[in-house]
This record gives C-alpha cells, sequence and structure tokens, in this order.
C-alpha cells in the first residue's frame, strides 16, 4: 500500500524506516526534498499543500508524521484521525521533542499499540508495552525497537519487470493548466497525475512537450506512434481510436464572450427605450404644451401668459388628482387631462416590464449577452474545434448558424481584442488563464455564459493494446481514490479565482439612485409649490 510522509522527516526516522521497509514494490508519499528513499516515491509541495483533507487513506498505511512542526500537532493529529476515519490496522511513527500522549485518555487498546514515538534529539524511541494492564509508555534501545509485525500493515503492488523496463516517451500538448512543462515549478494538472504514475511503476521516461493542438493532431500521433509504440500523449481529447486512461479529467466547456463595456446611466437609458416610446413620448409632450398654451393664450391674451400658463398646469394637475373619474373629453382642458393620462399608464406600463428600477440601481453594459440565442440573434462569430459540433447534432438552427459563423480555430485574444466574438472554453482552463484578461481596475475582459455547452474529457492516449495501459490505470486509480487529483488541483485553483463583475450588482448607494431621488425632490417641490397655488386661488 502507501507509506505517508508528511513534512520534514528526520534522518532517524528514514533508518527505522529502511530496515523494516522490506518492499522494493511499495512506495512512499514524501513532503520533503531532504532525503532519498531507495525505493519509488512520490513528492508533494510542502509550500502549496492545501490540507491534510485532500489526503485521504482509510486502507492499512504507515504514516510518519513530524509532530514538531506548526502544520500539525498531537492534537490536530488525533482530530485529523477521527475526521477522515483511518483504518484501526494503521500504523503511526510521530516524530518530535514536545511529545507528550495522556495514554489514560479514551482510547482504544489497539490505536495506542500502533503508536511509536521517536524524540530525534536524544534519540530515545517510545512505544507501548506489549503487556497487558499497562497503560504507560516506555523507553527502550534504539537497538531493538524496530518490530517487524508493527509494520505489517505495509503491502506492495506487483510490477512485472517488463512493465518496470519498459522504455516511455511522453507527448504533452500545450494546454495550461492540463500539461504546462516538465522542468516548471507548477507542471500542470495532467502531467504531475501520469508523472506521479510513472514514479510508482518505476519506469523511466523523457519528456517532449510544447506541442501544440492543431486540425491534424490525429496525424502527429499516428505518425508518432509507427515510431514510437511506448510513447504516451497527454492533454488530448478523449477518442476511442487509441487507449487512453482512466480515470481520466473531465471538465466543462461553456461560452467565453468578451465582457461589455459599462456605460454611463443615462446613455443606457436613452439607448433601452425604443425610437417609438421617445417618439410618443415627445408628441405627447408637444401635444401638452401647445394644448396648456393656447388654452391659457385664449383666455388672458396678454403678457401674463407664461404665469397663467402654469397656473393652468396645476390646476388641471390638481383636477386629474381630485377627480379622476370625471373624464369626458368634452373640451380642450378634458382632453389635455386624458393625454395626461394615457402617457401616464403608457408610462407604467413602460417601466414595468422593463424592470426600470433595476436600471436606475444596477450596472449598466453595453450589448450584454445572457445566452446562446443573444449570440445567435447579435450574430456573433464563433471560434472551437471541430469535435464541439457534435453537441448540436439535433439543433438544425445552431447547426445553421455554426456553419455561416464559425471559424475552425480558437483564438482568446481574438474574442478580448474584437467585438462579436466568442469561442468555447473548459472551464478550468478559462480560470486559469483568466488573471492574464484583466483591465487596469483588475476588472476581467472575459467572461462564460452558463449552463455549459458540453462535458470535455483530457486525458493520457496510448496506443492500442499498449501492455502499459492497464498498470497505468490502476496507479491513476489509486491516486485518485486516495486524494491526489484533489491535492493536485487544489495547486491550480488557488490563484486563479477570479470574482466576474461583468454581472454582479452592488449594493445600493447614492450613487445608484441619483435619478429616482431626484424625480423624488422634483416631486416634493411641485407639491409645495400647487400647495401655496392651492392656498393664494
Amino acid at each position: 500500500m502507501i507509506a505517508v510522509v508528511f513534512l520534514s522527516v528526520k534522518t532517524l526516522c528514514i533508518n527505522y524506516l529502511l530496515l523494516n521497509y522490506n518492499s522494493k514494490d511499495s512506495y512512499a508519499v514524501i513532503a520533503t526534498n531532504e532525503v532519498a528513499f531507495p525505493f519509488p516515491a512520490i513528492r508533494v509541495d510542502v509550500d502549496t499543500f492545501s490540507g491534510f483533507e485532500h489526503i485521504v487513506l482509510k486502507t492499512p498505511n504507515f504514516y510518519i508524521i513530524d509532530i514538531d512542526t506548526e502544520m500539525l500537532n498531537i492534537t490536530q493529529f488525533l482530530s485529523l484521525r477521527r475526521k477522515l476515519g483511518f483504518s484501526n490496522y494503521t500504523k503511526y511513527l510521530l516524530v518530535g521533542e514536545k511529545l507528550f500522549f495522556d495514554f489514560e485518555s479514551n482510547l482504544s487498546r489497539r490505536f495506542k499499540a500502533s503508536l511509536m514515538l521517536i524524540n530525534p534529539q536524544n534519540y530515545e524511541v517510545w512505544k507501548r508495552t506489549i503487556e497487558l494492564g499497562r497503560k504507560s509508555i516506555s523507553s527502550t534501545d534504539t537497538g531493538t525497537i524496530m518490530d517487524n509485525s508493527f509494520f505489517c500493515g505495509i503491502q506492495g503492488n506487483e510490477n512485472s519487470r517488463f512493465i518496470q523496463e519498459f522504455n516511455v516517451t511522453v507527448y504533452f500538448f500545450y494546454g495550461p493548466p492540463y500539461t504546462l512543462c516538465e522542468n516548471c515549478e507548477n507542471r500542470g494538472i495532467v502531467l504531475e497525475m501520469i508523472s506521479m504514475a510513472l514514479d510508482l511503476l518505476n519506469i523511466e521516461r523523457k519528456f517532449v512537450g510544447n506541442l501544440f493542438l492543431n486540425p491534424d493532431v490525429k496525424k502527429i500521433i499516428d505518425s508518432i506512434f509507427l515510431e514510437d509504440s511506448g510513447a504516451i500523449f497527454l492533454g488530448v481529447p478523449v477518442t476511442d481510436e487509441y487507449d487512453f486512461t482512466q480515470p481520466f479529467l473531465y471538465d466543462n466547456a461553456y461560452w467565453i464572450l468578451r465582457t461589455p463595456d459599462e456605460i454611463p446611466r443615462w446613455r443606457y437609458i436613452i439607448r433601452i427605450f425604443s425610437s417609438e416610446v421617445w417618439t410618443v413620448w415627445l408628441l405627447s409632450s408637444v401635444l401638452l404644451s401647445l394644448a396648456w398654451f393656447a388654452t391659457i393664450y385664449r383666455r388672458t391674451r396678454n403678457h401674463k401668459t407664461l404665469t397663467h400658463y402654469i397656473e393652468g398646469l396645476f390646476i388641471i394637475l390638481k383636477h386629474f388628482i381630485e377627480q379622476p373619474h370625471i373624464l369626458k373629453p368634452s373640451s380642450l382642458s378634458q382632453n389635455i387631462v386624458l393625454y395626461t393620462l394615457l402617457m401616464s399608464t403608457f408610462l407604467m406600463n413602460l417601466f414595468f416590464e422593463s424592470k426600470f428600477s433595476y436600471i436606475l440601481t444596477g450596472f449598466n453594459y453595453e450589448k450584454s449577452i445572457e445566452s446562446f440565442e443573444d449570440m445567435m440573434r447579435n450574430e456573433l462569430e464563433v471560434e472551437f474545434p471541430d469535435y464541439l459540433l457534435e453537441f448540436f447534432e439535433g439543433d438544425l438552427r445552431a447547426l445553421k448558424y455554426f456553419e455561416k459563423y464559425r471559424t475552425g480555430t480558437e483564438n482568446t485574444l481574438r474574442v478580448v481584442a474584437e467585438e462579436n466574438k466568442a469561442t468555447g472554453y473548459p472551464d478550468i482552463m478559462f480560470r486559469y488563464e483568466l488573471h492574464n484578461y484583466l483591465d487596469s481596475n483588475q476588472r476581467p475582459l472575459l467572461r462564460k455564459l452558463k449552463p455549459p455547452i458540453m462535458t470535455v474529457f483530457i486525458n493520457a492516449v496510448l496506443r492500442e493494446g499498449n501492455p502499459l495501459t492497464n498498470p497505468l490505470n490502476q496507479k491513476l486509480i489509486h491516486l485518485v481514490e486516495h486524494g491526489f487529483f484533489n491535492y493536485i488541483l487544489s495547486k491550480y485553483k488557488s490563484h486563479n479565482i477570479i470574482r466576474d463583475k461583468a454581472l454582479d450588482v452592488k449594493k445600493l448607494t447614492l450613487n445608484h439612485i441619483q435619478l429616482p431621488l431626484a424625480l423624488w425632490l422634483i416631486g416634493i417641490l411641485l407639491g409645495i409649490v400647487c400647495f401655496f397655488c392651492e392656498l393664494n386661488f
């Protein structure tokens, strides 16, 4: 099975481990570069280790744990054991100068017997004595402490000699964060997983990287397979024509669009109303003004026409408020009231249908596309690989749209630089690269539409019938089951989660309600003026 070493491991512990580590086919997972094992080992990066909950091992295993580190102490260790539900047969070797352990606590006898404690300063090794009835730990001689029965939980994985001597060349296509480069600090999700699995198989390999996917990728793979039967290709979509590793990395592909430009609210309000709306409002306003002016001018015909015009406006408003049921358009004044009522009704209905409150308080964007239907209606040019077309086989309308507006390449830079562009993109890759597409205000220049287009599978591809396929799959399954895939994935998620502000709505402030506040103040002023006019009349 697996011997797991967390954090730095003292040389003393390594010597004890080697004395009883008899199976060359077993392997260890270590989090330090200070020591070397003479058997296959996986190394993990402590600095980016996101937590012990990602490493879940419930089968019989052996752990070496450094208790002196800030990351883990004896209390946390016990809590971790209960949380993850480790097997009662798991063995623990605890290392530290400040070790203390209350064997009077309510712990099972089997768990107490599975513990060994080492002080690297004075070379004392503490282990619970075997005699029944004893509940304490005692110091023993360093030469006799390692009982082989203590490590009975370690088991090995048999690897054939043919597999161990297999020559492997790993070709990987450049596709961050799945495959980056062999010598980088972060090599890529798929590349790290395959490297771990090959380490466990004790297989030597060489890497040929930074190949780029293109329409002739199948021809490239076939030509290399003819020359090198042991080749492995990483970062290739699943295909039935080859052997491929399982479990594979799956991802959701989304439509990726340019984030719409935010525009001033007043200009947005002007744009969202159609020309018919503005025509009705303009004609209604002109008609009302002319009617009021004609009525007042006919009655006064003097220099106080404007004053009487304003007074007449208040009278009409008062009449409309107090007697809305008396609306028989038999005179010019009543016609004016009728026009006012119709325009107000039309205006309120328009506000309701267009969610005017959101327009006044939310963010306003120019040409905001929220669905695939919006993409087709606005005739966006789409760029994505041919294999995505299979998802739309039953949608004749979409296929006709793609036939006219789809290009065969996938170019994120074009989507950022030009309008009316969209591309199909896997979600993990998009979030990993999103930090490269930010404006001066750290606002994402790209965004994705939900729901996803389809599920994309990324994996390693081997020649059909390759004898390495089954052993490699077995190791990958073990790594996934024991949480190492989640651990690797967490490293690439830690720095790429950027909040998409394109469709976000902030808390309301005075800046968001300038227009409603202005209308409210104007209404108060008009009400005060109407009140004084009422008193004068």
